[in-house]
């Protein structure tokens, strides 16, 4: 059947009586709000026909059928299916491994610098040299205490900052 064949005025002006009888009902029941919200549904049908909006979505509606229908019964669309689900597979495991090879990495290699000298762009001792220092150098990190835990240290670190800059 094609859109042509199909009697829309009739079809959308009948949704449209319909919606309208049951916002009068909604209105005797639940009020005008209710009322007023069946009203704008039972509006939709005969506004969408009076547009034209009905051709573009009776055809979006026929090429997902078709794309659908070729989905089901081509071996060469289920062998791309195959294909993105394998490259889905291959980004997710390799994305993984590039996570557990950073914290290898970290661990191995641990840096000598701590991470608030770092984030505030200090340079390390071989590039101040070098003459590439275009900031000032951070203050040194008090020393670990006995006992301190990883938190102190982040507020120790975080403390060394504030106190760099004037803030107590």
């Amino acid at each position: 059947m094609s859109f042509s064949q199909i009697p829309w005025f009739f079809l959308c002006g009948g949704l449209t009586a319909v919606g309208l009888i049951g916002s009068w009902f909604a209105l005797r029941r639940r009020g005008p709000r209710a009322a007023a919200r069946w009203l704008a549904w039972s509006l939709l049908p005969i506004a969408l026909y009076l547009i034209g909006i009905l051709q573009v979505l009776w055809r979006f509606g026929v090429a997902i059928g078709d794309f659908f229908g070729g989905l089901a019964f081509s071996p060469k669309v289920w062998s791309g299916v195959v294909l993105v689900g394998i490259s889905l597979v291959l980004f997710v495991v390799t994305g993984g491994l590039r996570g557990r090879a950073r914290r290898k990495r970290g661990k191995a290699e641990p840096d000598s610098q701590p991470p608030a000298t770092r984030a505030l762009g200090a340079v390390p001792p071989a590039a101040a040299s070098a003459g590439m220092a275009s900031r000032p150098k951070a203050a040194p990190v008090p020393a670990k205490r006995k006992g301190a835990t990883a938190d102190d240290e982040d507020f120790g670190e975080v403390a060394a900052i504030l106190k760099r800059h004037g803030i107590s």
